[in-house]
């Protein structure tokens, strides 16, 4: 006999727990896990009325969301992951819902109707985390997915260090958990030892718990996979680990029983044999006695036989009496059966041809419905058409979301596809979505943070200061000539020795700039940073020409007054010169023809 703690949240451990009592288990019941209903707004739950797809991913999260919405749009499909919540949920709404032969999210994915989503608005109505894998694979399938969390799992607060040290002073070697968080919500306490944990057996729904628990340990765990969450799967696999408990039981209660009924069969024949032993040995002293006492009993036995005799003709005279009444009460009873028979045979009959024709009604009810639906047509709405034509026709004209019209044009392409005589309708459609995908949007979002970027450079880049020329080499000889006819060369090679000692003069180049002070060079970079951020500024305003020239003027900045020889200065400069190059299409000219085809239909 085990001990098993059943860590189910409130109201789910009752019928757990009285069937393993049954099966001779010592029971302790502990929720690990309290569940809070989530405050949910309008905005949230309008997702449900226009969703394709709506999946429940537990009982509680029919039950919260039956809370606040008591009514689901019937154009929906429904799925549940588990047979219980597909119960709760008949119990709530009127409506079909499907569940997968594997009560897990890999047995949902694998369903045929989940398999091909593409563009599919589904809504996942789930607790507050987990369902990870789920998510990720229908937003990998293309899905448009939102997920609504009416409730949010807590631990519960009398889980304390304490309590869990009681777990194992009680002998409890047998965890049920349910869920990660459940899980999480055990191990987390600092009383729990790794040691203790090799020791224990571990119960949980589904395979992926089964790895997540033993990623949380550094030991070796009893880990057993139930093939679900219900109560009846969770038992079967109890009953894996234990098969032989009620068998043994019995096996030692009839053992018992059996060794209870032959012992006084063994004493009875002990006391024979010795009775037999001493009647041997005083058979010689009572033969005379006995024969003395026959003789004087003779005539009383002859009285005393008669009387008996007597009684006893009495007594069979009675039982035949008794037995004459009941053999005439068995043949009442006899006949009040063929009586009851006939009726049940009569009513069987009656009833045999009733549902006879009903069914014979029924089918032919059937078949008149089925050659009705054949013989009628479906007919197209036109405000059906209408209603997406202009919506796309608002996405691309207003919102400019070239890629979300063209969707709604492929979802009415596919409704016109199921009537006949639209192809002139859907050829314009189809001409549409082309022209839709050929248009191509200004990327504003990168375009903007491009100059974000060039504005944190500013600061660092490198201003066009003073640079010297070089200093032109001139060779002056002051020796003296002895010509006389050189006096002037003389006296002008004389008076630059006389003022090169006093006073040197260098000739340059090229012309000197002037010098910027250090408010001129903020100035500078404020005036380079202002156009820059007005170029931003153009941009969210759709304003081309200002942005152009903004652009246009950062540039005459950068080159007047930055050293453009600078790499960093160079690599601004070219960026912003590939900026103000782009194409800034903010209003592309295209015409949609869908709307005068929808027009002539």
């Amino acid at each position: 006999m085990a001990h098993y703690l059943v860590t189910r949240p409130q109201g789910k451990n009752e019928q757990l727990a009285e069937q393993l009592r049954v099966l001779g288990h010592q029971v302790s019941e502990c929720p690990l896990l309290t569940l809070e209903p989530l405050e949910l707004r309008s905005e949230q739950l309008g997702v449900l009325d226009n969703a394709d797809i709506i999946i429940f991913v537990s009982q509680d999260a029919v039950n919260f969301l039956h809370q606040v919405k008591s009514q689901l749009p019937s154009h929906s499909t429904y799925f549940a992951v588990g047979e219980t919540t597909a119960n709760a949920f008949s119990a709530h709404y009127d409506l079909p819902i499907t569940t997968p032969d594997e009560f897990t999210s890999e047995g949902l994915l694998a369903l045929p109707q989940l398999s091909v989503v593409a563009d599919k608005h589904i809504v996942i109505v789930k607790g507050k985390g987990g369902r990870a894998t789920l998510a990720k694979t229908l937003k990998q399938r293309d899905a448009i997915l939102n997920s609504i969390n009416v409730y949010e799992r807590l631990p519960s607060t009398k889980i304390t260090p304490n309590v869990v040290a009681s777990w194992q002073h009680q002998g409890v070697s047998h965890y049920i958990l349910t869920s990660n968080a459940s899980i999480d919500v055990l191990l987390d306490h600092d009383a729990i030892a790794e040691s203790w944990l090799s020791q224990c057996h571990f119960y949980v729904v589904s395979q992926r718990s089964a790895d997540y628990l033993a990623q949380r340990v550094n030991c070796e765990l009893n880990i057993h996979v139930c093939q679900g969450a219900t109560t009846e799967q969770i038992i079967a696999k109890v009953k894996e680990q234990f098969p032989t408990m009620n068998t043994e039981q019995e096996t030692k209660q009839e053992s018992s029983s059996e060794a209870k009924k032959s012992t006084p069969k063994a004493n009875s024949v002990n006391t024979s044999a010795t009775t037999t032993k001493q009647s041997r040995h005083l058979g010689t002293k009572i033969t005379a006695a006995l024969a003395l006492l026959i003789s004087l009993s003779t005539l009383g036995g002859l009285a005393y036989g008669y009387l008996i005799w007597k009684q006893e003709i009495n007594k069979q005279q009675e039982l035949q009496l008794q037995n004459e009444k009941l053999t005439q009460q068995v043949n009442a009873l006899s006949q009040q059966i063929k009586a009851t028979e006939n009726s049940v045979k009569q009513k069987q009959a009656q009833q045999q041809k009733q549902f006879t024709s009903a069914q014979q009604k029924l089918s032919q009810y059937v078949k008149q419905q089925v050659v009705q639906a054949k013989q009628q047509q479906i007919t197209l709405n036109p405000q059906e058409v209408n209603s997406l034509y202009r919506m796309a026709e608002f996405k691309a004209l207003s919102e400019r979301d070239y890629a979300g019209a063209a969707a709604i044009l492929t979802r009415l392409d596919q409704l016109l596809a199921e009537h006949s005589g639209t192809s002139q309708i859907r050829q314009a459609i189809n001409q549409d979505i082309q022209t839709l995908n050929g248009v191509q949007s200004v990327p504003v979002e990168d375009i903007y943070l491009t100059l974000h970027g060039l504005l944190q450079q500013v600061d660092s880049l490198a201003l066009n200061m003073v640079q010297l020329p070089e200093i032109v080499d001139q060779v002056e000889k002051y020796e003296l000539s002895e010509d006389v006819s050189d006096w002037r060369q003389n006296l002008k090679r004389s008076w630059g020795r006389l003022v090169d000692d006093f006073i040197k003069v260098r000739e340059r180049s090229a012309p000197i700039e002037p010098l910027l002070s250090n408010k001129e060079q903020t100035l500078v970079k404020q005036q380079l940073r202002f156009y820059i951020a007005q170029a931003q500024h153009a941009l969210m305003q759709q304003r081309r020409e200002l942005y152009r020239v903004s652009l246009l003027q950062a540039q005459q900045t950068l080159a007047e007054y930055f050293d453009l020889s600078q790499s960093n200065n160079q690599a601004l400069a070219e960026q912003i010169k590939m900026l103000n190059a782009m194409s800034l299409e903010f209003t592309p000219q295209f015409k949609l023809v869908t709307g005068a085809a929808i027009k002539e239909l």
